[in-house]
């Protein structure tokens, strides 16, 4: 006789407005968002030593920072996860469009060949950073850990709790989500990846004035 299984207990529903903290793999399993992440790695052709050090890091990082919150409340991406989708959408277009270009413009072929993996993961990041400043400028954000509620910043790293609300802030500034990109950054991206980033002054200047 087979043995007796033991039953499956699910987790206890939450209420509507409080959405379950995932981690980083569970958000980027989803189908769309793996397949989008396998293009967005043959798109950076780099050894996979890099992809593994440079690149998985910060597509982790910012999938558990950004959970699933939308990206606007009445526009692109407004539905749940919408932030997460939207992110990988623009990165994988920006490495589509950065195939276009010899950067930098009107250097030797051996400065273009040297820089060639910077100038790619200063597209990517940026393409990445572009709107997270949303979730500290325009999302009022709280986190319930055992039956306690209190505010979430992301300047404090990836939420610690049992579940998480949100809602819009009325009356929020216009653009204010780009300067605050910068200050996430270092929350996502690799400290390697952003000394190396600094490492080319004109590289680190272009950077910095597409996420400003």
């Amino acid at each position: 006789s087979q043995p007796a299984r033991s039953p499956t207990v699910a987790a206890p529903a939450l209420p509507a407005s409080d959405w379950r903290i995932h981690t980083a793999q569970q958000l980027l399993h989803a189908p769309d968002r793996a397949e989008g992440l396998q293009h967005i790695k043959r798109l950076t052709s780099v050894p996979e030593r890099h992809w593994l050090s440079l690149y998985v890091p910060m597509l982790n990082a910012f999938a558990e920072l950004v959970q699933e919150l939308p990206a606007s409340e009445v526009h692109h991406h407004s539905q749940r996860g919408g932030m997460l989708d939207h992110t990988i959408e623009v990165v994988l277009n920006g490495l589509k469009l950065r195939r276009g270009y010899v950067l930098p413009v009107g250097a030797v072929p051996e400065r273009i060949s040297a820089l060639a993996e910077l100038y790619t993961y200063a597209v990517a990041t940026s393409c990445l950073l572009h709107d997270v400043g949303k979730i500290a400028s325009d999302q009022h954000i709280e986190i319930v850990q055992r039956g306690v509620t209190r505010r979430w910043h992301p300047w404090e790293g990836p939420m610690r709790g049992d579940c998480y609300r949100m809602r819009f802030v009325r009356g929020r500034k216009y653009a204010l989500h780009e300067p605050l990109s910068l200050l996430l950054a270092q929350q996502i991206i690799p400290i390697a990846g952003l000394s190396w980033l600094a490492s080319e002054p004109e590289v680190w200047g272009l950077w910095i004035e597409a996420l400003n």
